[in-house]
């Protein structure tokens, strides 16, 4: 889903438009790609993390040979985290960030 910000004047007043866009990150999560390396831990920044943060992973794009699912290792706070997959898997992987 794309964030859209409402600017426009309408149903909403500007109380309601506020709270609707501030609360969509929080509802819908912050979003990225990463690609593992097939050798060592991937730092993904994304300065939404928290460290109470839901991290959800899904496969994008194949390459080289597909493992589990990449597990997270370490995540910091306003910064990102830090994750691993199988040897040899050198694919491209969705996240979604749920605080």
């Amino acid at each position: 889903m794309t964030k859209q910000v409402i600017l426009e004047e309408g149903s909403f007043h500007r109380g309601q438009r506020t709270k609707i866009n501030d609360n969509f990150t929080e509802l819908y999560g912050s979003s990225g790609t990463f690609t593992a390396n097939g050798a060592t831990g991937v730092d993904v920044a994304n300065t939404a993390v928290t460290a109470n943060s839901v991290i959800l992973i899904t496969l994008k794009t194949v390459g080289g040979t597909v493992g589990a699912v990449p597990a997270i290792k370490t995540i910091t706070a306003g910064t990102g985290f830090n994750v691993a997959a199988t040897a040899s898997d050198t694919s491209v992987y969705n996240y979604r960030i749920i605080s």
